[in-house]
């Protein structure tokens, strides 16, 4: 898969995190796991992400806790990795009020 690619894929997905749109997401990504842990380490890869991964993105838009929890069995380790900016995903609010912590 080419630069420009991989970039309109992330483009595309971040579109539908944006509008909460969390059936096309899970169909784009978590339907091939395989798929789905090439996009994470391309935005791992983006300077411009600052180190957040697909998981702090998707967070900060209120997903389904289904979602949330597709995403961390395939990529286990996103929930754990701090960021430059905005520290770790499992600490923001929507999360933290969900499971009452």
């Amino acid at each position: 898969m080419t630069i420009a690619k991989v970039l309109n894929a992330i483009a595309i997905l971040l579109g539908c995190v944006e509008s909460q749109d969390w059936q096309t997401f899970e169909k784009m990504t978590l339907s091939n796991p395989k798929t789905f842990r090439a996009l994470c380490k391309a935005i791992a890869r983006c300077e411009e992400f600052h180190g957040m991964t697909l998981l702090h993105a998707v967070v900060r838009y209120d997903p389904p806790l289904s979602v949330v929890g597709k995403m961390i069995d395939v990529c286990p380790d996103h929930h754990l990795q701090w960021t430059v900016l905005e520290g770790l995903p499992c600490m923001w609010p929507p999360v933290l009020e969900r499971h009452q912590v």
